[in-house]
């Protein structure tokens, strides 16, 4: 076994940990490499170890995994459902002058979310209003009765402002880049956004090809 083949490995056993099987092109997009894998020789590498990578309804996953493969067409399901309800409360905090971008993180952003949790937000504002304009986005969410406490049990559908960060601190500090984070970034979903604050986000945290060249 080669390293490219190593490579799709470790990413489906990476991806294993959330229980969440990768389609084909999923496990190239998010392979865990520092060097970028043509999808033509990928496609010929991901051949050859069928012997330990197992498919079903279009999903890769390891020996004795199978499960999760309906694990997460359940969660795409209970997702739709989250995804509808984050998009209005997201066009009510977009509201806030100061907010250049909200988009979702954690497992909704990859439609990964189960009945009981809550939504993760990223959101970047205005250089030097992260206070002020995390202050009105918390009123807004208590208002409606969406915002996660801290402590709560119950959090289904609660919101939680995962991070914030301001225009001056678009590159997340060097304690933050690894392999989590890198996927945290990747997996981004953007909601709304003023300008072109996401590519200038995306662009300032090219450290994330050190995990995920594809």
């Amino acid at each position: 076994m080669d390293n490219s083949e190593n490579l799709i490995i470790k990413t489906l056993l990476y991806s294993d940990i959330f229980d969440f099987p990768l389609s084909q092109e999923e496990t190239w997009n998010y392979l865990i490499s520092e060097k970028s894998v043509a999808q033509k020789y990928f496609k010929s590498k991901i051949k050859k170890i069928n012997s330990v990578v197992f498919r079903k309804n279009g999903y890769l996953f390891t020996s004795g995994r199978g499960d999760i493969v309906e694990t997460r067409l359940k969660r795409i399901k209970e997702s739709m459902v989250k995804l509808e309800i984050a998009r209005k409360i997201i066009k009510r905090l977009f509201a806030v002058p100061t907010v250049l971008f909200i988009g979702i993180s954690g497992n909704l952003s990859m439609l990964n979310s189960q009945k009981e949790d809550d939504i993760d937000l990223f959101v970047i504002v205005e250089k030097n209003r992260i206070w002020i304009t995390r202050l009105l986005l918390i009123g807004i969410l208590k208002l409606m009765g969406k915002y996660r406490k801290r402590g709560q049990k119950d959090v289904s559908n609660k919101f939680c402002l995962n991070m914030l960060i301001d225009t001056t601190s678009l590159k997340l500090s060097s304690k933050f880049q690894n392999l989590y984070t890198a996927h945290e970034v990747s997996q981004l979903m953007p909601i709304r956004q003023r300008e072109e604050t996401y590519k200038e986000f995306i662009t300032s945290n090219f450290w994330t090809a050190n995990y995920l060249r594809n």
